[in-house]
């Protein structure tokens, strides 16, 4: 009977780790992690002889197991989230496969950099609006690809951030809510294919659940130019008189610990007298006061990012998009 070949389960569990820890530092992607925490899963690969079974398979299936996450070296265009690589290394790791990081330049040439790296396919960040030389390149690389955060109608899997507007000014409306405000950064209208649909939609989510109450909207906004007031300064304003808000719904959470600093100089309880909304990557209750969030939920996302990849992968065509809900944590 032939001995079964050690899995990446089998490294991790040599090593003491996780298996999220053993695929990332396997893979390459070890930057997380501490000196002894490498050596102490590179060390069980070696002791336990193991080889990734995407490489094993690669003369049998044509394939390497790699799946490669492209992104522009413009930071503005490529929203990058460390959950995001964190829940898409895990969602592949499970069936033994890995992820390599790929940052496109102007001057690179898409398929010789995946012929480099052995990419089976990809999975496109780029949120901005994507270079017809990009999307030229997509098409000659016979691998398919799937956009992940990028709001778009086919082969795109992203989160429904105008619901998640919508549903979190709603939930403060229930509560007796009515004098709400929107926070966000100013940005140059000249410039808006830099700034994430995320932060639009979201707005637009706001207002809708404001139009659909009969309440006026109201907007608070600084630029991002350093000689701006901050938030708490802005929000200290917001929140005098009679007829002050109630209640603020934050791009980030820059907002609620501005709107904390300027509820404490006003005199005022949260969430008793206010109360400071955002939106996260994940759950941070570490905040020492409530402050209801809208978490992304990355690993519903590249799950489902994966599972369309390998759809697209076993021969089907162009996929419809899905808009994946955010989750709410009161």
């Amino acid at each position: 009977m032939a001995k079964r070949r050690p899995s990446l389960a089998d490294v991790a569990k040599h090593a003491g780790v996780s298996r999220q820890t053993a695929g990332m530092i396997l893979s390459g992607n070890d930057t997380l992690f501490r000196p002894t925490t490498r050596m102490q899963v590179m060390e069980s690969a070696t002791a336990l002889a193991y080889r990734p079974h995407g490489s094993a398979n690669s003369m049998r299936t044509g394939t390497q197991g790699c799946i490669a996450l492209v992104f522009d070296h413009n930071p503005f265009r490529s929203g990058f989230s460390q959950h995001m690589v964190l829940a898409l290394e895990t969602e592949l790791s499970a069936t033994d496969r890995y992820l390599a990081l790929a940052k496109l330049t102007p001057n690179d040439d898409l398929p010789p950099m995946l012929r480099r790296i052995g990419a089976d396919a990809v999975v496109l960040n780029y949120h901005g609006v994507i270079p017809a030389h990009l999307e030229q390149a997509l098409a000659r690389q016979p691998g398919p690809s799937v956009r992940l955060n990028t709001k778009l109608a086919h082969d795109a899997v992203y989160p429904d951030d105008f619901v998640g507007g919508r549903d979190l000014c709603a939930w403060l409306l229930k509560r007796g809510h009515r004098r709400i405000a929107w926070a966000d950064q100013a940005y140059d209208s000249t410039r808006l294919f830099e700034v994430h649909y995320s932060r639009v939609d979201r707005r637009r989510g706001y207002e809708a659940a404001m139009r659909d109450a009969g309440l006026p909207t109201h907007f608070l906004e600084r630029s991002i130019d350093a000689d701006v007031l901050p938030w708490d300064e802005v929000l200290f304003r917001a929140l005098a008189g009679a007829d002050r808000l109630t209640a603020v719904i934050g791009s980030g959470s820059d907002v609620i610990f501005g709107g904390l600093a300027a509820a404490m100089r006003r005199n005022l309880r949260v969430p008793e007298d206010v109360i400071f909304c955002s939106f996260e990557d994940y759950p941070r209750p570490d905040y020492g006061f409530p402050a209801p969030l809208m978490i992304v939920p990355w690993n519903r996302i590249t799950a489902q990012a994966v599972a369309m990849l390998d759809r697209r992968l076993a021969g089907a065509g162009s996929q419809p998009s899905e808009a994946v809900p955010l989750d709410l944590l009161p």
